[in-house]
């Protein structure tokens, strides 16, 4: 039996087991608060698990490499932020979250982050924080859709476009039958096959340069730059700390990230797994940073083989940094353990598109459906409305990801984007009092359009790239923020006889 079919074998007995576990607790689901956040039961080990879900997905299993081997964590000479964006704003992102909003949104009782701006802005401010939030992070989902079809592509040889309606009818599947219980089941394996994927690959990827010691000597230690150079121009340290700002301070408005306070079972649980959750992404930054490094190596020596390449691996690879670990693994591992980094790649990437879909999706039935369009809508009516969400999000995120197959930047500009115009709305909401209506429907709009408007005229143009990366990126991803912080301040304090704050519930 040749390997490609034994690689498709396993991959279609993992996906089978997926949706086993979908199907199999679809019985525990009676509310939209069973179906969303998992009735609130999830104790440290899960919740702590699937937050980590949250954050180690193809962005940082497969685009934070191709990055690696393009840049480095720091890009010095393009500004283009590096690996950086990723890791290491991921990591901060749950060192902050912890220390100060996870506990606190735990007391509101919500279902949704949605719920949030309804409660604490109004129905109007409400309806367009949700419209942006759906609008921006649907792109993130697309992100894990782009990263599992190049990884079907590379390793099993797949047409791109099969393997992402594959990866959509999986995610969605499983999603759609068992809510955030079945992601959170799915979530203990898949990071734990994800985990014990990368503890193979990292000894086999250093084992086939020649061991510790060459790999000490081999590496670029330009590529592990951290900082700017100490000589280097001021505004390299603006896009440095913008870099780390787009996922440290963007990822405070993700939905599924706060969907994660919410599961939890007190106060206490959501904010020790969302430090549980640095400790392990730590883990698995330093483990993907190495295996990256040695993927480097690996075709400077002219030792990276892969016939799904035109038959010239290092100008495939050189084309698409991101297939980098997918074709390292599939040249050096031998069959068994290719099918377990395969699964274990596949795990990071559903894992995150199926807590990011569920999330998103519970913003759009609770939030648009029940709120605005059905405010008598049964627990039965939103659980329906949120699987067909679900399916309606796979799609989009589909079409997205065929239209613009470049992880990193799709990734860097879904959170840029929340960073624009909700991050700040969030945090003012949840610690100033004095903040109102008026104030964050002002503030989210002005940091929106700065971003969007100031990017594509920098960028030359209203599509997609220019978006993502304009020329001078860093000032208007830190800049949107301050607009909207500037604006959501000078309007609430004007305003606030004639629109006075509504106050945030605490139900601790």
């Amino acid at each position: 039996m040749g390997s490609d079919i034994l690689y498709g074998l396993g991959l279609a007995a993992y996906m089978g087991v997926m949706i086993l576990v979908g199907y199999l607790v679809k019985d525990r689901i009676k509310t939209s608060e069973d179906y969303l956040v998992g009735g609130r039961s999830f104790g440290l080990f899960f919740n702590s698990a699937t937050l980590v879900a949250c954050f180690i997905g193809g962005a940082v299993l497969i685009a934070t490499p191709g990055r690696i081997y393009s840049v480095g964590l720091w890009d010095d000479v393009y500004l283009s932020g590096g690996a950086l964006v990723t890791i290491g704003g991921g990591f901060l992102c749950l060192l902050i979250v912890g220390s100060f909003y996870l506990g606190k949104m735990w007391r509101c009782k919500f279902i949704s982050l949605g719920d949030f701006f309804y409660a604490r802005f109004g129905r109007k401010t409400g309806m367009v924080a949700t419209f942006l939030m759906s609008l921006t992070f649907i792109i993130w989902i697309a992100v894990q859709i782009l990263v599992f079809g190049k990884i079907v592509n590379a390793i099993l040889g797949w047409n791109l476009e099969t393997s992402i309606i594959v990866a959509m009818v999986v995610i969605c599947s499983y999603t759609v039958l068992g809510g955030l219980f079945a992601v959170c089941f799915t979530d203990i394996i898949q990071v734990s096959i994800t985990l014990l994927g990368l503890l193979v690959l990292v000894p086999y990827s250093i084992s086939a340069i020649g061991g510790w010691d060459v790999f000490s000597v081999s590496y670029n230690p330009e590529l592990v730059k951290l900082v700017p150079a100490d000589d280097t121009p001021g505004h390299h340290w603006i896009a440095w700390l913008a870099a780390l700002s787009i996922t440290a301070l963007g990822n405070v408005a993700s939905p599924d990230l706060m969907q994660r306070a919410f599961s939890a079972k007190t106060a206490n649980t959501a904010r020790g797994s969302a430090f549980c959750a640095a400790g392990i992404f730590f883990l698995f930054a330093v483990l993907v940073t190495i295996a990256a490094l040695c993927g480097v190596i690996m075709v400077a020596n002219g030792m990276i083989t892969d016939p799904y390449l035109l038959g010239d691996e290092a100008a495939g690879i050189a084309a698409d940094p991101e297939l980098i670990l997918p074709v390292m693994s599939k040249t050096i591992l031998p069959l068994p353990l290719l099918i377990l980094f395969l699964g274990a790649a596949l795990s990071a990437v559903m894992s995150a598109a199926a807590t990011s879909s569920l999330a998103l999706a519970g913003v759009v039935s609770m939030n648009i459906y029940r709120d605005i369009f059905k405010p008598g809508a049964s627990e039965k009516e939103q659980v329906r409305v949120t699987r067909i969400t679900v399916l309606v999000i796979g799609v989009i995120g589909t079409v997205i990801a065929l239209s613009y197959p470049d992880a990193m930047e799709l990734c860097a500009l879904c959170f840029d984007l929340l960073l624009a115009a909700l991050a700040v709305t969030v945090t003012l909401g949840l610690f100033w009092k004095k903040a109102n209506t008026y104030g964050a429907m002002s503030g989210m709009i002005a940091g929106m359009a700065f971003r969007v408007i100031g990017g594509a005229v920098d960028g030359g143009a209203f599509t997609l790239e220019a978006l993502a990366y304009p020329m001078n990126w860093y000032y208007f991803t830190l800049g949107a923020p301050l607009v909207c912080l500037a604006v959501t301040v000078v309007v609430s304090l004007a305003t606030q006889k004639s629109c006075p704050p509504l106050p945030l519930p605490n139900h601790d």
